[in-house]
């Protein structure tokens, strides 16, 4: 079984979205935060998209430098939904999101995992925690008010920054 596979990402790697918040549909992609350090070659996958947020050229940027992704930035990713609810800096010193398919049997179409890591930098080292600690307060805070996505979206956005991952 190849690195990238879902099952060998989870373990080191901490699951968070709508899969952790238990208002995934068959659909849903798999959103794992992960440290640079722990990163399986996705680039082996059937197909992979990297957004890095955290290059030299931020350094110049109206936000001082801070990580973090400003649509306006970037308008090739304006219609990416898996970034749509990022406001700025509320990932906190986020490098990349790394997103990449795979078909778990070649001959199906109907077996394709998505799977969207979420990669920090090594020296955050309780980032995996902060992400636990966010998935039981969205879940104990709003239950199955999640279900609605944009009640989910705004929760997210309200949570990620009360356990300290926003001002990292």
């Amino acid at each position: 079984m190849p690195e990238y596979y879902l099952e060998k990402v989870l373990p080191i790697g901490t699951l968070t979205g709508s899969r952790a918040f238990n208002c995934a549909t068959d659909k849903s992609d798999w959103d794992i935060v992960i440290c640079s350090h722990q990163l399986p070659d996705y680039t082996a996958a059937d197909d992979y998209q990297v957004t890095n947020f955290c290059d030299e050229d931020l350094q110049d940027n109206p936000s001082g430098g801070k990580p973090g992704y400003n649509v306006k930035d970037y308008p090739e990713f304006e219609d990416e939904e898996f970034i749509e609810y990022d406001k700025s800096t509320i990932w906190g010193p986020l490098e990349q999101i790394i997103k990449y398919w795979y078909l778990t049997n070649p001959d199906d179409e109907s077996t394709e995992i998505c799977i969207n890591l979420f990669v920090y930098n090594k020296q955050f080292v309780d980032i995996h925690e902060r992400f636990k600690n966010l998935n039981l307060l969205m879940n104990m805070c709003y239950g199955s008010r999640l279900q609605d996505k944009e009640t989910r979206i705004d929760a997210f956005i309200k949570c990620i920054s009360s356990v300290g991952i926003t001002d990292l």
